[in-house]
């Protein structure tokens, strides 16, 4: 996972960390639970790469310094 021009974020979650964490902390890896994330997922991008793979998703989402469908729902609730 990288930003759309292809590389690391600098900023946000991620400023200050070594080059070598910041790919690691990254990197696609398979996800155990898709099934059942995807089952409960209120991402609305069905095309989106990451739906379902929450750990992804949540990365990708903070990194860019917005929150993902399923932490605005709860914040949603939260609110009221």
């Amino acid at each position: 996972m990288r930003e759309g021009n292809g590389h690391v974020p600098e900023s946000g979650a991620w400023a200050g960390l070594r080059p070598e964490a910041k790919e690691l902390a990254m990197a696609e890896v398979e996800c155990p639970n898709l099934q059942a994330n995807l089952a409960g997922c209120p991402c609305g991008s069905d095309d989106c790469s990451r739906k379902g793979k929450c750990c992804e998703c949540v990365r990708a989402h903070l990194a860019s310094g917005s929150l993902p469908a399923c932490v605005r729902a709860v914040a949603q609730i939260v609110k009221k």
